[in-house]
């Protein structure tokens, strides 16, 4: 029997039949979690997705809906199970810690990427290990929901992708084109999200900002020695100056906006320093076994 039930979210009307009594469902409108309770008469027209614990149902009456967030509770008692008006208590929005995009903050999966948010937030930390005072981790593992520069509890990530080839390359950079040709051919690459705190964000502009300054001024100040240059004057000094303060200010720059460094990447494991020393005493230690 199809009975209707309103959203505690958005108050959306939604079909359901009596076999989702008692179980939680999801709202096609907001994404919003339902609490399915006694019937009621059949008068909207859309239905609700109830996911179980083995293959995903859709009520025939909508089978259009926005995937965004359920929670299976097939084998709880009714005890257990939250109350319409705790979820509706539930508001605001977060990241999806796999592509950033914003969703509800009840959300169990992601609209955007699909990710499973609530096995993503049970693996984060497994696959992570510290090797001395670097971090190692595995390609596809996520990195604990903590800012590697602080320490400090964060659902904020920047997606970052790294690069690495043997030192050893380097000998061939006294011939450009050869050398850009071997790295490319050798290098391995990566793609991981690492957690950063607002203030791991603001000092991260601060570098790109004082990197993008250097490089102007230090130009600027170039062009006027070059201007003002005349036998026997002492603007070569502005003119040496100038390209060297650049130079200078984009290193600092750059060091400062830096999250984390790549010391080697193979086929399956990263390492990385300049994590915080407090974040690397909470993982094990890395073993090559």
């Amino acid at each position: 029997m199809k009975f209707q039930i309103n959203c505690p979210t958005c108050q959306k009307a939604l079909n359901a039949s009596d076999e989702l009594v008692g179980k939680r469902a999801k709202c096609p409108d907001c994404g919003g979690v339902v609490v399915v309770t006694a019937p009621k008469p059949v008068h909207g027209e859309e239905g609700l997705e109830f996911i179980s614990d083995t293959t995903p149902k859709v009520n025939p009456i909508n089978t259009t809906i926005d995937e965004d967030a359920v929670e299976a509770t097939l084998d709880e008692p009714p005890a257990m199970r939250p109350k319409p008006a705790a979820v509706a208590s539930t508001s605001g929005t977060k990241p999806c810690s796999m592509c950033g995009e914003t969703i509800k903050a009840v959300a169990l999966i992601c609209r955007f990427c699909g990710e499973d948010l609530g096995a993503s937030e049970s693996r984060r930390g497994q696959g992570v290990w510290r090797d001395g005072s670097q971090l190692v981790m595995c390609k596809d593992a996520d990195l604990p929901a903590r800012c590697v520069k602080t320490n400090e509890p964060t659902d904020r990530t920047l997606p970052r992708r790294l690069s690495w080839h043997n030192p050893l390359i380097y000998i061939l950079v006294l011939s450009p084109l050869i050398y850009i040709i071997v790295a490319l051919i050798v290098q391995k690459t990566a793609n991981i999200k690492v957690g950063l705190s607002p203030e791991g964000f603001r000092n991260r502009r601060w570098g790109i900002a004082i990197g993008w300054l250097s490089f102007l001024l230090g130009g600027v100040v170039f062009i006027t020695g070059i201007a003002n240059s005349k036998p026997n004057n002492n603007w070569w000094i502005v003119i040496i100056a100038g390209p060297l303060g650049g130079l200078i200010g984009i290193i600092v720059g750059v060091i400062k906006s830096r999250v984390v460094a790549t010391t080697k990447i193979t086929d399956s494991h990263i390492w990385l320093k300049g994590v915080h020393a407090d974040y690397l005493a909470t993982l094990p230690q890395w073993s090559e076994k």
